[in-house]
């Protein structure tokens, strides 16, 4: 199965030290392709990408340049790659962090005591490091397995029965294409998936158990064309105008800032992909991307809607909209905090 591609940001950084760290992440990408070219039986290693901060799986941080507040939040200056001043308020973070080891009294006191330490000059600690990531964002990972696994038995599975995924005599997943929604095991790692066996059971079989997770198929499919390797859009959306044909139906906190942007522009009419690209040049090389991940949940099409005389959304989301991820934020606010917001403690 493929792995995901996570996100990780750099916060603090000077240009040398992300210098180090995008040289030991082009190592792990080469090993990674030799591994698949020689079909190795090892597993390859999750592949990690650099990101902006706000939109990180897992983050770096280098507190020496940084300062600390009255309000116990580090400020970290400017970086050589994103021009925004960061505040970080450790006890709030919402995703694994690991600390660049220079970090000094007082600003060690407010870092959590068991967050690694790294080395930028040793391969290993950063290896580490990101091995303590990815089992801390095992929830993620198992989404986007979940998903694989519903691409490529979708001729197998139907809506007319629940489908429960069991490994030794474990229930880990429950699958109701009816209700458009999967549930999983909180303490769920990817491996179990790919190990569990497909038990066909009675459409009624849907009850969210106790110590379980309740996701939409839009989140799953949101989920898998966020971290996939490769982006998959028709050619259409290059030529055709592009309308926003609803709201996406995933929680708020899984939509980046940049995402929101490009959903409040479709919203106010169609666009080409022409117009986009002129609209967020900065953006380039990740709107094919966003697309592709408005289209794997039903956002967007290019089938012009049969009554077009106002916008399809000219607020974004209308009051019901609104209502329903409103309350699923609710809902789900004792999540994991692997699954939380990925913008909460910063500032």
């Amino acid at each position: 199965m493929e792995h995901p591609r996570l996100n990780l940001g750099l916060v603090g950084f000077t240009a040398e030290q992300r210098t180090l760290v995008e040289q030991f992440l082009a190592l792990q990408a080469n090993f990674a392709s030799e591994g698949a070219s020689k079909k190795s039986g090892l597993r390859s290693p999750i592949p990690w990408q650099i990101t902006h901060h706000r939109e990180a799986n897992a983050l770096l941080l280098s507190t020496q340049h940084a300062s600390l507040d009255d309000q116990h939040i580090v400020r970290f200056p400017a970086d050589s790659k994103y021009s925004d001043v960061v505040g970080v308020r450790p006890s709030e973070l919402r995703i694994p962090y690991a600390v660049v080891a220079n970090a000094s009294q007082p600003k060690q006191g407010f870092l959590a005591p068991d967050a690694p330490r790294i080395d930028l000059g040793n391969a290993m600690s950063l290896k580490i490091a990101l091995e303590t990531f990815e089992g801390a964002l095992h929830a993620v990972r198992s989404l986007f397995a979940l998903a694989q696994l519903l691409q490529t038995r979708q001729s197998e599975i139907d809506d007319r029965h629940t489908f429960h995924l069991v490994r030794r005599g474990l229930l880990e997943a429950v699958v109701d294409l009816a209700g458009q929604r999967v549930m999983m095991r909180n303490s769920l790692q990817p491996m179990a998936l790919e190990e569990a066996y497909w038990l066909s059971r009675p459409l009624s079989a849907n009850t969210l158990p106790p110590g379980f997770t309740q996701w939409s198929i839009d989140e799953l499919a949101w989920t898998y064309a966020q971290h996939s390797i490769t982006v998959n859009l028709p050619k259409r959306f290059l030529s055709l105008p592009i309308y926003l044909r609803q709201p996406p139906r995933v929680r708020p906190w899984m939509i980046y800032p940049r995402q929101m942007d490009l959903l409040e522009f479709l919203g106010q009419q169609s666009r080409t992909y022409p117009q986009l690209a002129q609209a967020f040049p900065v953006r380039a090389d990740l709107l094919l991307r966003d697309l592709s991940l408005l289209l794997a949940c039903r956002a967007i099409t290019t089938t012009p809607p049969k009554d077009i005389a106002e916008p399809p959304n000219a607020s974004l989301l209308s009051a019901d909209q609104a209502g329903f991820l409103e309350a699923e934020a609710q809902a789900h606010s004792k999540l994991p905090f692997e699954l939380k917001t990925m913008r909460s403690g910063l500032y």
